[in-house]
């Protein structure tokens, strides 16, 4: 019986010492991974894959809420003189339960297929991308590795 209460008050005390992961409350991203350093126009799609954080864990939009809380740019440079195209996403909504919000995750985003400017038979692009929480924090934004597009 006391072995049983004293290993019951180390279980309290042990788990009253864990620390919480806290993040603040503006989300913060990171580049992880490109699937393809290279890609044939229109054919070879392209995986994005980041991690997140967000001290308040208000990533994400409802079924109802039409914006959209992901940007990606297609960022092109040299001639011809091309303006970035505009991806928009949207995320899953989350809200963790309980007193700490803090949540962190890994996203993937597939952008089908993607060309070269008109003229050339090989380009170059990188990819910019930010994300937005529900309370309008703008994350930091973050670039992709270069990719070769080949006609």
């Amino acid at each position: 019986m006391r072995l049983g209460l004293g290993l019951i008050a180390l279980l309290i005390f042990a788990t009253g010492c864990i620390k919480l992961k806290t993040f603040p409350p503006t989300p913060v991203i990171t580049f992880k991974s490109l699937s393809v350093n290279e890609v044939k126009q229109g054919v070879t799609p392209i995986k994005i894959i980041f991690t997140f954080t967000d001290g308040d864990g208000d990533i994400g939009l409802t079924q109802q809420d039409t914006s959209k809380d992901v940007l990606i740019l297609d960022v092109r440079k040299g001639l011809p003189s091309f303006p970035p195209l505009q991806y928009d996403y949207r995320m899953p909504y989350v809200t963790p339960e309980g007193n700490n919000k803090s949540i962190s995750g890994e996203v993937e985003i597939d952008i089908p297929n993607t060309f070269c400017r008109p003229g050339l038979a090989t380009d170059t692009l990188k990819y910019t991308v930010q994300i937005k929480d529900r309370a309008g924090n703008k994350s930091n934004t973050l670039e992709t590795p270069m990719i070769i597009v080949r006609q």
